[in-house]
């Protein structure tokens, strides 16, 4: 956004007296002067003196203050910029001498020196219109100083300026603080307010703060695409001393301990610790950002997302706490980033994998994450006390958690009585806190009609009812979702919605946590942990409450020593009891506890666990371990074996094996279960190459040997080379194969198998080449069952030549993965006039782009989606033969070649649901933008050749573009574009002080709607004629004109258009303080046939008739660290009513 400055100038100190006010006249007459001529710019450019000019001047502004006085004292003048050498006192009539008081223009003060006694003073001054708050630190004071005329005697000025902040040694500050105000046609005063500041360093004798403040409420997350986030707005205040550290506002709780009172949250609030001696205490009380969920669910053979991640009930509307999330593949935790595993869209709760993590259908995922469903406001209470021994072989530790939803403030639904009551009575069930969803308004009036119970919707404005869905989850629903506001019956719990309003329950959860851990001596150590709940679904009703209270708890034996002559021995055996009604508030246990014991997904979570272990580690590079271990749950046993062993010496091959052994027993049945695991890897380090080979197979069976009730097997086998150069170069090459057998008559019979190789390479060597490339490849075929067989290619490449003394250069980009693509709808949402981006055009019956618009667009994703092929793809040829023949080339095609260069860029993407992937992989251009198929499609190819580059002298560019593009994505239908330039831009300056650009081009757009639309194919020719001339460094003016024709072919007969453009500009700098810049069009289009719109593609939306614009932008620099800005928009069009006006004023300070 331009800037326009509202201060002044940058002058000595003036002095006091009436030749100094003459000097502030004489300015300020020149400071109204320059402001009316600028603020007439808008005014003569629109032509319309009838109408209303926001800016008519601006200048000083006089004041005076009246006040009473008995005695010496000080004068608090209610402005910020006080001009400087403008301050008179009258008493009486009569003018208080200038030796009598003094002004600290700063803090804008007047100090009496010898002020008379029991009189009423009269104090005159000028000043800037701009207010600044008094508490403002950090700013160099750079005062108003008018000019002072030749010959003039001054005081002297003060040897330095002042600062409104003046910080304690040791402390670094640092911000901004923006005031502004927006004002237009139709369009309400708004004012913008931000300060945002930065504050480190020592306050006192071993005393530290740390702050970032800031009064913004952006609620804007940061993108999940990098591995580490740059939170916007994260305002705290840290301080930290010896024995103390608090912190307020934003910040993230974290409890480390063992199974049941760890702790992590992301809070608005306050956080302190205090320790005295051996002691630590803890406490936190803050806004809850979300709620602790998990979610695990398997993958989709060759799909890397988006998989949407679900809250409480199955529900998708909700909004993941940035950073919050931790996400586990196959037991392995996953670092986010493009360039890592995995990004995540936070906004919308869906989690996509990069190509470097292979996903299948065995995937197992499992994403632990903090969540708002944006139902209730949520506040967390936390505290901890600990006490540990000089030694540390004593531990004692107490925690408590409370986290509660505010039943008395809903955020988005109002709780009438008859709500409250309804609450009351639900207790803890979901459904009963319901209400009928459908209202019957009238024929005509609704968008469902009724039959058979049944709601079916049939359009707004052509039903009789109004229906609200409410998301009770995948399964537990009747209906599912369309569009926006379209809702259709699929089934008797075969959908997600029911035609109700749910009022959310509020809950409250409390959890007591005492741990205690004893070590007696080095070789021994006794844990202890005792855990109490209290969860209750409904604080408003006292129904259900007899199972709100829940325990656990664990004790845990440790011995081992780590100086035994030949090596390590350890020894752990633990104890492990959770209740029915226990309900933890973070993870209590590891990702894959389900796995670990072949848990049901319907199993009861009271528990009691017994496991024990045992591991050796010699001095030889053996090391073995051995694992017992029992559960018991109601309907639910199961023990389970390992035991492990390894081998690493330096210079020798690696090795590990591991074997788990589970059975299983669902209750008293006979259907046991066995499952084992078995895993080994072998690698070996000789040089720059390592060679490895890995080994992996699972079988388990469920129910009786003749007739399996459940049963899987797989065994996977990967061998891999990778050679490490540390010069810049490395490779690795490995291969797989797997096998899976399932149960088919009885019987575990072979039910697919799969081969796959992955190649990395990575070249840093030289200047002239550098590469990257990552393939995976996958082919997975089924002998029964319903499943096709698949083919994964996910391939990440980028390579980059430079050559020829850097004047050839080649940049390749090829990217390529699976992903399944939601249909998106197109919501235009109805704002203030002026205050969107788009309107509505009767004519085509289409949204376009208008700065003044009174439409917002929002995409709004179905839940319908579609595995789709992605691939990416790009080129870049640059040519410089000024680098690559050199200057001082004396053959004669050299001399002639010298001043020409070249760029040639290729775009492609497309994502389609073609069924051959290999086709679209090798480029077969005629799959691309199938409608059949593809989804969303562009290809887009520009080339520029250019002569005496950058030259103002004199020089030539040639380009030519074309982008054509299938959207296929939106609900409503799809479209095909094409856009194709082909242009010459002529770049020349006779003298120093002018300059000109002539530019011809010819322009054709041509789109075609799949559905409902109307079609264009606009060609245009249009010659652009600019010249500017700099009269002096601080002033340049200029004048554009633009002639056209343009013809829309789609319509019958065809659409004639002819236009004439004048874009006359201003330009002002003021030497290094700022600069002012007006600009005007005017433009005059006509059309046959006379009575049709145009499309949007004629002169960018442009309507026949007479259409007038200006800009007014500035900005100036008021002083060190402070500048203002000024925008003023006006546009008068023959489609509307009236002009239209907008004006932005800024102010911002930098300290």
């Amino acid at each position: 956004m331009a800037r326009f400055d509202l201060a002044a100038f940058d002058r000595k100190v003036p002095p006091a007296g009436p030749a100094a006010r003459k000097g502030v006249r004489g300015r300020g007459a020149q400071a109204r002067m320059w402001a009316v001529a600028l603020s007439l710019c808008p005014a003569v450019a629109l032509g319309t003196p009838r109408d209303t000019v926001l800016i008519r001047h601006f200048s000083l502004v006089d004041k005076k203050l009246a006040v009473r006085t008995d005695g010496p004292t000080e004068i608090l003048l209610p402005d910020s910029f006080v001009v400087v050498g403008s301050v008179r006192i009258e008493s009486g009539g009569e003018t208080v001498p200038d030796s009598c008081f003094r002004v600290d223009y700063s803090s804008s003060r007047v100090i009496l020196l010898c002020p008379p006694r029991e009189a009423e003073l009269l104090v005159r001054y000028k000043a800037l219109p701009l207010l600044l708050p008094r508490g403002l630190r950090g700013l160099d004071y750079v005062s108003y100083q008018p000019e002072v005329p030749v010959g003039v005697r001054t005081r002297d000025a003060p040897s330095s300026a002042r600062r409104l902040w003046e910080p304690a040694p040791g402390l670094r500050q640092s911000g901004t603080l923006v005031r502004g105000l927006t004002i237009g046609s139709n369009q309400s005063l708004s004012l913008q307010s931000g300060l945002r500041m930065q504050l480190s360093g020592r306050l006192a004798d071993k005393v530290e703060v740390l702050a970032s403040l800031s009064d913004k409420d952006t609620p804007i997350q940061p993108q999940g695409n990098t591995q580490t986030l740059r939170e916007i707005d994260n305002v705290f205040v840290e301080i930290r001393a010896p024995s103390l550290k608090a912190m307020l506002g934003d910040f993230a709780l974290s409890f480390p301990g063992g199974q049941f009172d760890r702790l992590d949250r992301r809070l608005e609030g306050g956080q302190v610790e205090l320790a005295a001696g051996r002691a630590e205490v803890t406490f936190a009380g803050a806004s809850s950002r979300g709620k602790f969920m998990t979610n695990r669910f398997l993958g989709r053979e060759g799909v890397q997302g988006p998989y949407q991640l679900q809250g409480e009930g199955g529900r998708t509307e909700i909004l993941v706490i940035a950073g919050s999330e931790r996400v586990w593949v196959d037991g392995e935790l996953m670092t986010r980033g493009e360039d890592r595993d995995y990004v995540i869209d936070y906004s919308t709760a869906q989690i996509t994998f990069t190509r470097r993590r292979l996903i299948t259908d065995e995937s197992r995922i499992v994403v632990d994450f903090q969540y708002s469903d944006e139902k209730y406001p949520r506040s967390l209470y936390a505290g901890r006390i600990q006490y540990k021994d000089n030694g540390g072989r004593l531990q004692l530790r107490s925690t408590f958690v409370r986290e509660s939803d505010d039943a008395k403030n809903p955020i988005g639904i109002s709780l009438s009585p008859a709500r409250t009551a309804l609450l009351a009575a639900a207790g803890d069930s979901a459904a009963l806190a319901s209400e009928e969803g459908s209202r019957y308004v009238g024929a005509g009036k609704g968008s469902y009609v009724r039959r058979d119970s049944i709601f079916e919707y049939v359009g707004p404005g052509k039903g009789d009812y109004d229906v609200v869905f409410s998301d009770v989850g995948q399964g537990k629903g009747d209906y599912a979702y369309r569009g926006v506001g379209h809702f259709a019956y699929v089934g008797k719990g075969m959908g997600k919605y029911l035609p109700v309003v749910r009022i959310p329950l509020p809950a409250r959860q409390e959890q007591l946590s005492l741990y205690a851990s004893l070590q007696p001596w080095q070789a021994a150590a006794l844990e202890t942990e005792l855990a109490l709940s209290r969860f209750d679904r409904n604080v408003v009703s006292p129904r259900d409450d007899d199972d709100n209270l829940g325990a656990a708890g664990l004790v845990r034996l440790r011995l081992g020593s780590d100086s035994l002559r030949w090596g390590k021995a350890r020894w752990v055996t633990q104890l492990r009891q959770v209740g029915a009604r226990f309900r933890e508030v973070h993870r209590t246990e590891e990702a894959e506890y389900w796995r670990r014991w072949d848990l049901p997904d319907n199993a009861n979570r009271a528990e009691s666990v017994l496991e024990s272990s045992a591991a050796l580690e010699m001095r030889s590079g053996l090391s073995s371990s051995l694992g017992l271990g029992r559960i018991r749950k109601p309907g639910f046993s199961a023990d389970r074996r390992e035991w492990t062993f390894g081998f690493q010496r330096p210079r020798l091959p690696s090795a590990s094996f591991r074997e788990e052994w589970i059975a299983s027993q669902p209750g008293t049945s006979k259907d046991s279960g066995r499952w084992v695991r078995r895993k080994g890897t072998v690698n070996w380090s000789l040089n720059r190459w390592t060679p490895s080979l890995e080994y992996e197979s699972e079988r388990k069976t469920q129910g009786h040997p003749d007739s399996f009730s459940t049963a899987f097997a797989f065994m996977k086998t990967r061998a891999g080379i990778r050679y490490n150069d540390p010069a810049g170069f490395s490779a690795g090459f490995a291969g797989e194969y797997r096998t899976d057998d399932r149960l088919n008559g009885g019987a575990l019979r072979r039910y697919s198998e799969a081969k796959g190789a992955q190649l990395e390479f990575t070249w840093r060597k030289s200047e002239t080449l550098s590469a990257n490339l990552n393939l995976i490849h996958r082919e997975r075929r089924y002998r029964w069952g319903p499943e096709t067989n698949t083919i994964t290619d996910l391939l990440d490449l980028e390579t980059l030549t430079r050559a020829f003394r850097g004047g050839f250069s080649l940049s390749l980009n090829y990217q390529a993965d699976k992903e399944q693509v939601a249909k998106q709808e197109r919501v235009f949402l109805r704002v203030e006039e002026g205050m969107g981006n788009y309107r509505f055009d009767p004519v085509y019956r289409e949204y376009v782009p208008d700065p003044f618009g009174d439409y917002v667009l929002r995409f709004v994703p179905t839940e319908e989606f579609v595995p789709v092929t992605n691939l990416r793809a790009g080129a870049s040829v640059q040519l410089d033969f000024s680098r690559t023949l050199g200057r001082d080339s004396r053959m004669r095609t050299g001399r002639a070649l010298r001043d020409v260069s070249a760029e040639a860029v290729l775009r492609l993407e497309e994502q389609t649901r073609y069924p051959h992937p290999a086709e679209i992989y090798l480029l077969r251009w005629s799959r691309f933008q199938d409608p059949r198929y593809t989804l969303l499609g562009s290809l887009h190819r520009q080339a520029d050749v250019y002569y005496r580059r950058g030259r103002r002298d004199g020089s030539l560019r040639l380009r030519w573009n074309r982008k054509t593009s299938l959207v296929n994505t939106y609900a409503e239908g799809g479209q095909r574009s094409v856009s194709q330039l082909a242009s010459a831009l002529v770049l020349f300056s006779p003298w120093p002080s002018l300059g000109a650009e002539v530019e011809l081009e010819k322009r054709f757009d041509e789109r075609r709607y799949l559905g409902p639309g109307v079609d264009r194919e606009v060609t245009q020719r249009r010659l652009r004629v600019l010249t500017s001339y700099r009269w002096n460094p601080l002033v340049e003016t200029g004048i554009a004109a633009t002639v056209g024709l343009a013809e829309d072919r789609a319509m019958r007969p065809s659409t004639q258009v002819r236009f004439l453009m004048i874009e006359p500009r201003l330009s002002l700098s003021f030497r290094r303080r700022g600069r002012v810049l007006c600009e005007t069009r005017w433009a005059n289009l006509s059309s046959e046939p006379t009575s049709r719109a145009l499309p949007y593609e004629v002169a960018e939306g442009l309507q026949p008739g007479r259409s007038v614009s200006a800009r007014l932008s500035a900005e100036y620099s008021l002083g060190k660290g402070m500048t203002a800005s000024l925008q003023y928009l006006a546009r008068s069009d023959p489609f509307r009513p009236r002009l239209v006006q907008r004006l932005q004023l800024e102010v911002r300070a930098y300290f």
